[in-house]
């Protein structure tokens, strides 16, 4: 997760205007197995530049062809040790460069074999902890989003305080256009919804639920993205 959200600041900072969009995709079946879709969007990003003349060759595209490539190859080294964990099938790998559209998906048996998968797309290779980013008993299910406690390390914002007013204002500003969203779909539907934040939203059907924020409000709420999922 540090290293794609390395790469995602590389590119804001060369171009401030553009949003970026995290998006996590996650759909259960009544008997716990379902499928997760990882995304990372820069699709505004790929329409400012075609509207600006982004054919031109210049030190800006030549970076952005660079942590293009990156992002491309941190996705299919995930994918890779994706292909080693058991109870996880049906992984794609997409790299879509000219819209800027990154997606990495899987098949998962069961809730364990979910939390593998996510620990490895989502914690930093230098973490050796596992982490359980779901936990189901019975009819309850625990999302634990765990990414707001590391953010600021990922982004390199640990001490505010050798920052200028100036520069912690463009850091807000970046971290305000970089988005983070996840969806939840319920074969069966749920219940009810408990959370520590006011971003979700549950669809009629009660089959899925949608959270959407940004960085800065996940670095000010490391608990922003939890939620309790009660099952029908």
């Amino acid at each position: 997760m540090k290293r794609i959200i390395g790469i995602v600041t590389a590119l804001l900072t060369l171009f401030l205007t553009s949003c970026i969009t995290i998006e996590e995709i996650y759909t259960f079946n009544s008997d716990g197995s379902g499928s997760m879709k990882y995304v990372i969007d820069m699709g505004e990003m790929a329409t400012m530049l075609k509207a600006f003349g982004g054919d031109e060759e210049n030190e800006e595209t030549s970076e952005l062809d660079t942590s293009m490539r990156e992002a491309s190859v941190e996705l299919e080294s995930k994918a890779k040790r994706l292909s080693s964990i058991k109870g996880i099938s049906g992984i794609t790998n997409s790299s879509d460069e000219e819209n800027f559209v990154f997606t990495l998906s899987f098949d998962f048996k069961d809730i364990d074999a979910l939390n593998a998968g996510l620990n490895e797309i989502l914690k930093d290779s230098a973490d050796t902890q596992f982490h359980q980013y779901f936990i189901q008993k019975g009819k309850t299910l625990q999302r634990n989003s765990l990414l707001g406690s590391k953010l600021k390390s990922a982004m390199g914002l640990e001490d505010e305080s050798d920052e200028n007013d100036e520069e912690q204002e463009m850091a807000n500003m970046m971290l305000e256009q970089m988005k983070y969203n996840l969806t939840f779909n319920f074969n069966k539907g749920v219940k009810s919804v408990k959370t520590k934040s006011t971003v979700g939203k549950l669809s009629s059907d009660k089959k899925t639920y949608t959270m959407e924020t940004n960085f800065k409000q996940l670095a000010e709420n490391g608990e922003m993205l939890d939620a309790n999922f009660k099952l029908k």
